[in-house]
This record gives structure tokens, C-alpha cells and sequence, in this order.
């Protein structure tokens, strides 16, 4: 800002502007202690009666009712009058009008009342001397009864109370001036040390001092996201501890943990990669196709492959070694996914139900546009499930072989392969996208995919 250290005086410059505005509201505050003083001086010395109070004795009052008002002392009411408020009194030979409630400041317990002639319930305008129209001798009945009543001694309470209050405010009074005065004193001590401030001159002052206050709101806010930052932080790691917590759950009520600790059974699951996986190796792990032939094995895994959401026509026939297999899955799942649904989970989805027969007729050799005529799909869809379902027999191949290298699936899964693994979808892996399809016979199964697929 043109000056050494300027972002230290500006903010000491800021600190003497905060310091003047709050020696200025102390100021203040001292001033309307001091008033504050005053008005209690004027206090009455016994609860005084409420507006509603007030209103309720003199809506319908008789003339008579004995009330002390506010600086003029024991009244007698005469009736409402012409000029509205409370009414008019007679206070000794005066009739004045009390225009507000909040002047009456007493009411003698039980309604205390007098006897009012007749002239003076007539008068309807405030009179000076009320002796210049009504006899005198009948005023002075009226004040003699008022006399006799036994009221209280209010104009006495009233200056004792005065006189005890003067005193303890005198010294209060005493101490908020001295402070009053010390405010004052720092106040204009900080004024002139601002006005000989290198900032006070400034051109560009306010520019700067309005960057500050940016730099302060952007701190707050940036307060304010870490803030939330951490509140969601913790409630995702909440979530994840859930989650993670649900998985411990599932995996030991399949015997996958023990008492927290792997078995050796977790090892079919560490290396495939899949929603579906802990169905798959529950399935493999059940034996339940064990004794498929490559054709029928690959079929299997299509079903777990195919993850569209939608409804086809298919026309194609499953044997029925591979119906009562498709039943037993659907129990297995069924298993599964109320686990995990009881522990918050969805992983899991299970084979689509709706797709099926078409890697079987590839690998024994249909083509691809025949499968599309019995199937309501792509041959691009076609070709992705097939590319899927090989990925999917590879991560499950891999990983027998580091888990149980001599079980029999393994030379199966890979004579599975082989069979998917030509024409388009050989080219499909080969290059990375689906050349379009040609009509072109499908190749006949070797030897050994023949002899597998017997019976």
C-alpha cells in the first residue's frame, strides 16, 4: 500500500477505529446509566397499580372514589366530564383533569369513597376554583371527609424514599461521571492518535480497509467450509464404518472371516473383481459347476455378465441340468441378498433372469446373427456380454490357480474361453471396438471341445 509493514498498520489502524467505536458505546451506555438514575428518582415507593387496573375501578366509578394522583396528591373523582381521559378530580378547591391512567400512581384497598353534592357531580370543564361556582362551605365538606379517611401518609413514603434514594444515587452518580469522564479522556486521546495515524491521510484508505474486511469475511467462510468439510467427513467415515461393518457381517455369517480373522475359504473371493463375486465364488465353492461341460460353464457365467436393466424377447431353450442349476442359484442368491440387505448393503444383484441361451449356441458354434434372431438384442450387446463373460472366467480361472491349482474348473474355464474367443469376438478383443458383423460359418469345435461336450 505504499508503506512499510502496510498490512500491520492498517490493521492497527482498524483496532483504533474498533477502540473509538467502543469507548463511544461505552459512552453511551454511562449516559443512560446517569438517566436511568433520574427516572428512579421519580419511583413511587409501593407497586403502583396497572393500566387495566385502573380502567376496570373507573369505567363505570361513581362520583366520590378517593385516588392519589401523580403530583397533585389525594384526589376526589367528580365523573368523566367533557374532555375524556380518566376523569375529573378535585384536589382541595381545584377541579383538574386527569387525562392519563398512568398518573393515578395509588388506589386506597376497598374503593375508599366520599359523599359529593350534587353541583360539583354537574361541573363538566376543569375549574380553578371551584368555590367561585359551587358553595364554598360544600368544597370544603368534601375535603374535611377526605381528611378523615384513613389514608396513607403517601407524600411522606414518597420523600423519605426520595431522600434514601438520593443518597445511595449520589454516589453512584459520583462514579459514573469519574467514568463517564475517563471514557471521554480515552476517547480523545484515541481520536488524535488516529488523526496522526500514517493511514488517516491515506488516499486509497478505505480501498485497503475494504480488502481486509474481504480477507476477514473469506476467512469466516473458509471457517465455516472446513467446518462442514469435517461434518460430512465424519459422517461418510460413518458411513464407511457401516459399510464396512455390514461386509464383516456377511462375510462371516458365509465363513469367510472367523471371529474376525480370514479363512482359508476368503482367498476365492480376494482376486474377483465383480458385484456379483461373493455369489460366484459361493457358487464354485458349493460345486455346483463342477461337472459342466465348457459350453454350459460359459453359459453360466454370461448370466452374471449380461448387467443390462431391460426387458427382451428370448426364445431359447436351456437342458435341464441347467434349469434345476439356474434354481439352485436363484436359492443361493436369495441367501445372500437378504444378508446383505439386513446389513445395509447392496452389492449383490444376482444373474439376470432374462438373459440366457445365446453364449451357449455361440460356443457350439451358432452364428451371431442367428443368436440375434432368437434373442431380441444387439450384436454389439452380444459382443460385450461375450467380452465380459471372458474377463469374468478369467478373473475366476486366475484365481483357482493361486487358490487350488489341481481343481478341475480350471482346464474347463480355459477350453471355455477358447470357445468364445473367435470371429467377432476374437476381433472385438483383438482391436479394442466391434468391426461390423459378417455372415461367416461358424468353425467347427476341435476334438476335445467335442468329446467335453458329449452328453
Amino acid at each position: 500500500i505504499g508503506l512499510d509493514a502496510g498490512d500491520e498498520l492498517l490493521d492497527d489502524y482498524r483496532g483504533l477505529n474498533h477502540s473509538v467505536d467502543a469507548l463511544r458505546s461505552k459512552e453511551r451506555n454511562v449516559r443512560s446509566e446517569v438517566r436511568l438514575l433520574d427516572i428512579r428518582a421519580d419511583a413511587r415507593p409501593w407497586p403502583e397499580p396497572g393500566r387495566q387496573a385502573i380502567r376496570r375501578v373507573f369505567r363505570n366509578a361513581e362520583p366520590g372514589i378517593v385516588a392519589h394522583v401523580r403530583d397533585e396528591g389525594w384526589g376526589v373523582y367528580l365523573g368523566k366530564g367533557r374532555s375524556g381521559g380518566v376523569g375529573l378530580f378535585l384536589f382541595d378547591k381545584t377541579i383538574t383533569l386527569v387525562p392519563e391512567y398512568r398518573l393515578v400512581d395509588y388506589l386506597p384497598a376497598n374503593n375508599l369513597s366520599v359523599p359529593i353534592p350534587e353541583q360539583l357531580t354537574t361541573i363538566s370543564d376543569p375549574v380553578d376554583d371551584a368555590t367561585t361556582i359551587v358553595d364554598s362551605a360544600l368544597v370544603e365538606a368534601v375535603n374535611e371527609a377526605v381528611r378523615n379517611l384513613p389514608l396513607p401518609d403517601l407524600d411522606a413514603q414518597i420523600a423519605a424514599y426520595r431522600a434514601e434514594l438520593e443518597r445511595r444515587n449520589e454516589i453512584a452518580r459520583k462514579q459514573q461521571i469519574e467514568e463517564l469522564e475517563a471514557v471521554q479522556a480515552q476517547t480523545e486521546e484515541l481520536i488524535e492518535m488516529r488523526a496522526n495515524h500514517p493511514c488517516h491521510t491515506c488516499p486509497r484508505r478505505k480501498e485497503h480497509q475494504n480488502n481486509l474486511r474481504r480477507v476477514t469475511a473469506l476467512e469466516r467462510e473458509r471457517g465455516r467450509v472446513e467446518q462442514q468439510l469435517r461434518a460430512e467427513t465424519l459422517a461418510e467415515e460413518e458411513r464407511i464404518r457401516g459399510i464396512i461393518g455390514g461386509i464383516r457381517n456377511v462375510l462371516h455369517r458365509f465363513n469367510y472371516l472367523h471371529r474376525g480373522y480370514p479363512t482359508a475359504k476368503a482367498d476365492l473371493l480376494a482376486d474377483v473383481f465383480d458385484t456379483n463375486g461373493l455369489v460366484i465364488c459361493e457358487m464354485i465353492d458349493r460345486g455346483m459347476v463342477d461337472q459342466l461341460q465348457p459350453a454350459d460353464l460359459a453359459e453360466v457365467f454370461s448370466w452374471f455378465a449380461f448387467d443390462r436393466d431391460s426387458r427382451f424377447a428370448n426364445s431359447f431353450d436351456l437342458p435341464n441340468q441347467l434349469v434345476l442349476l439356474r434354481r439352485r442359484l436363484e436359492d443361493m442368491e436369495h441367501q445372500i441378498l437378504a444378508t446383505e440387505r439386513g446389513n445395509g448393503l447392496f452389492i449383490s444383484n444376482g444373474h439376470n433372469a432374462g438373459f440366457y441361451g445365446a453364449m451357449r449356441a455361440w460356443c457350439n458354434g451358432a452364428t451371431m446373427s442367428s443368436i440375434a434372431e432368437k434373442i431380441a438384442l444387439s450384436e454389439g450387446d452380444l459382443v460385450l456380454t461375450f467380452n465380459k463373460t471372458i474377463d469374468l472366467m478369467r478373473q475366476v480361472r486366475e484365481m483357482i490357480a493361486n487358490v487350488a491349482p489341481d481343481h478341475p474348473l480350471r482346464e474347463t474355464l480355459s477350453i471355455a474361453e477358447r470357445f468364445i474367443k473367435r470371429d467377432i469376438v476374437e476381433q472385438s478383443l483383438a482391436l479394442g471396438f466391434l468391426p461390423i458383423a459378417s455372415e461367416e460359418a461358424a468353425p467347427e469345435p476341435d476334438d476335445t471341445a467335442d468329446a467335453l461336450n458329449e452328453g
